[in-house]
């Protein structure tokens, strides 16, 4: 049999089997051990038909490409490359450390590069539903230690979760599309990959560090990512911050690109609602609403998608006046869901994860802010009567005010479009569905490229600064500490996984 044929051959096999697992009801430490062992086999396989190097089911495929775009921008717009990277160094790590490499003659411009980044995500919370945490702790990290310390503190608060919270998920997880993931992530992954990785090469070039090839890599048959290779002896000869801008330049451009893609998103969900003739009802848990019902406004608003009808339940709020086809109507959008009970806590063993509050104290919930000013003020001793799907229940306080319970909104309507064209809704919904999983996974990559781990430019800044500061051996020491801090951190992120 010809080697292009069994190569073939052994991917199709290969993955077959690991979409049957992935699929499959087996327990999920069975399942990751199988997934990982199909990839790890089809990778050595793969390596030995191949000749290419490979280590441990890893493949690596080098060439040249790229080379050639790498150098054009380069050559023609290597001084705002630099300002650029500069910027994301402000932006990736802080304030303060814009201040130890920058000083004090252009603190001022950094500081405000960081402040307009943050600034932004308040524009973006309000007009594009972009999840974020908003409160004045997200902004003083981001502000003082940037993307990297709030990195640091998202997988720090869900590590403490998990730790004391019962039923928490897990903080992390593989990007595997079709399984973990829906299929419209593989562009979008491929895009941030290829992105990241040519950031890289342009910087290179730009610093006068001598590449030596550019590829992609694979664990068994899954394409996981794209690099540069810079040569090693040409990038440990460069000042630390030449290596700084080529170290951060991926990130960078992921942020850049977070944007991009955002007002792309914009556009084409824009674009999508001209495919959309109505909305109507698909479903509802009451009777208040019917099936095939047409809602034209919310709250006096028109109802152009029926994502919009979606909106209240982000920040917490359930009931909605909906101008329908049939009429006015206050509607219940959703309930307030017990997500989890810490235990130990007042609640657990009363309250129940998945339980519906209906009301507190007689009072009719209608959003997370009536739980919120019903609990206000409460000690030890207290307690509350709460109508559930599961009855009356009666829930006592600790002495801080805390039932001990995560508390989430639930949908209690689903809602549907009604296309004007069948295959134009459907090819704007896909393409909306890509470049949205894009805009988000460029930030989430640029966030974890920034964490201390060993496997990320951001471990090499944080090394290379150590060692410049404290010298080869302590500094070396340093790096370690946060390293080995931040990978113990993510590890109890993912016991959930492996912990029911």
């Amino acid at each position: 049999m010809r080697k292009d044929v069994l190569v073939l051959v052994t991917a199709l096999v290969f993955g077959a089997l690991f979409f049957l697992f992935a699929f499959s009801d087996l327990d999920n430490l069975v399942k990751a051990v199988a997934l990982l062992s199909d990839l790890f086999l089809c990778g050595v396989i793969l390596k030995r038909l191949t000749g290419v190097e490979g280590y441990y089911g890893l493949i690596i495929v080098r060439g040249l490409a790229g080379f050639r775009a790498m150098r054009y921008i380069a050559d023609h717009y290597a001084e705002t490359c630099r300002k650029i990277a500069d910027a994301g160094l402000s932006i990736g790590f802080g304030a303060f450390y814009a201040y130890y490499v920058f000083g004090k003659k252009k603190i001022l411009w950094h500081l405000a590069a960081i402040g307009l980044f943050f600034a932004f995500f308040w524009f973006i919370q309000n007009t594009a539903g972009f999840a974020v945490m908003t409160s004045a702790l997200f902004f003083a990290v981001g502000i003082a230690l940037g993307l990297f310390g709030l990195g640091l503190m998202f997988i720090m608060q869900h590590a403490y979760n998990v730790l004391t919270v019962s039923g928490t998920p897990p903080g992390i997880t593989l990007l595997i599309p079709g399984v973990t993931v829906p299929w419209e992530t593989l562009p979008a992954i491929i895009i941030i990959a290829t992105v990241h990785e040519i950031a890289h090469g342009v910087m290179c070039n730009i610093e006068r560090i001598k590449l030596k090839s550019s590829g992609a890599m694979l664990f068994g048959f899954l394409p996981i990512g794209a690099f540069v290779e810079p040569d090693e002896a040409s990038m440990k000869r460069a000042a630390i911050h030449k290596r700084r801008r080529v170290l951060v330049a991926g990130s960078t451009s992921n942020i850049l690109f977070f944007f991009v893609f955002l007002g792309l998103t914009l556009g084409a969900t824009a674009i999508l609602q001209t495919t959309v003739q109505a909305v109507e009802v698909d479903n509802a848990s009451y009777g208040t609403l019917t099936h095939g019902e047409r809602v034209l406004t919310m709250n006096g608003a028109p109802v152009k998608m029926a994502k919009d009808l979606d909106a209240p339940l982000y920040s917490g709020v359930l009931m909605a006046n909906l101008t329908t086809s049939l009429g006015e109507k206050s509607v219940m959008l959703g309930y307030v869901e017990v997500s989890s009970v810490t235990k130990g806590r007042p609640a657990y063993g009363v309250l129940q994860k998945g339980d519906l509050i209906y009301s507190i104290n007689g009072i009719t919930v209608d959003s997370l802010k009536t739980m919120e000013d019903a609990s206000a003020g409460k000690k030890a001793g207290d307690s509350v009567v709460l109508g559930t799907d599961r009855g009356t229940m009666r829930v006592p306080y600790d002495e801080n005010g805390k039932m001990g319970v995560e508390l989430t909104a639930k949908k209690a309507v689903n809602f549907k479009d009604v296309p004007t064209n069948d295959a134009a809704y459907a090819l704007m919904t896909l393409i909306v569905a890509v470049l949205g999983f894009t805009y988000v996974l460029n930030f989430l990559l640029a966030l974890f490229n920034l964490l201390p781990l060993f496997i990320t430019d951001g471990h090499q800044i944080v090394l290379g600064d150590a060692v410049a500061r404290f010298g080869e051996k302590k500094g070396r020491r340093i790096a370690l500490a946060i390293a080995l801090g931040t990978l113990l951190i993510l590890a109890i992120n993912g016991l959930p996984w492996f912990i029911h």
